[in-house]
């Protein structure tokens, strides 16, 4: 076989890997987004309070960003919201993912933009982790529910704003 006839079949055989790759990583790109908003949907319906651009329900432009994404960075995000939605889910039996959640929905309280909105204040808005720990261990699982669905709520519903 000639060198440019091999030339030619290495360039088919190249195409033809990375079209087949890209399928593959449109397949994980399909699962990151239904997962994400499938993340978005417990956030919301259980008043995690979790923001950013990895909480949306936005399945497209979650499956347009991993397609542009590096793979890690894909799958770290899908890590990190798998994480926070342990956490959510059991706040109510560990302290620890309690105060991870605390610390996150302060993240989002200092970080959120908006028309005439001041940041929550006061002892439940805090970004000192074992603090939010210390507080957990003290009461019911009931109040730790109650105070992560307090400020979820402020978060979903706009937060804290200022009157004139």
């Amino acid at each position: 076989m000639s060198f440019a006839r091999q030339m030619l079949v290495m360039s088919a055989l190249s195409l033809v890997f990375l079209s087949v790759c890209q399928v593959a990583r449109a397949v994980d790109c399909d699962k990151y987004a239904s997962d994400a908003v499938a993340a978005d949907k417990f956030n919301w319906d259980n008043r995690c309070g979790f923001r950013g651009d990895a909480w949306s329900a936005d399945y497209e432009g979650h499956k347009m960003w991993c397609i542009g994404a590096p793979p890690q960075d894909a799958q770290r995000e899908s890590d990190i919201r798998g994480r926070m939605i342990w956490a959510c889910q059991n706040l109510e039996n560990d302290c620890l993912a309690y105060s991870e959640v605390a610390v996150a929905q302060q993240w989002a309280n200092k970080n959120r933009h908006g028309y005439n909105r001041q940041p929550c204040e006061g002892d439940a808005w805090n970004d000192d982790q074992a603090a939010h720990e210390r507080w957990c261990l003290r009461v019911s699982p009931e109040q730790r529910r109650n105070e992560t669905s307090k400020r979820g709520k402020q978060l979903n519903d706009g937060g804290c704003h200022v009157t004139f």
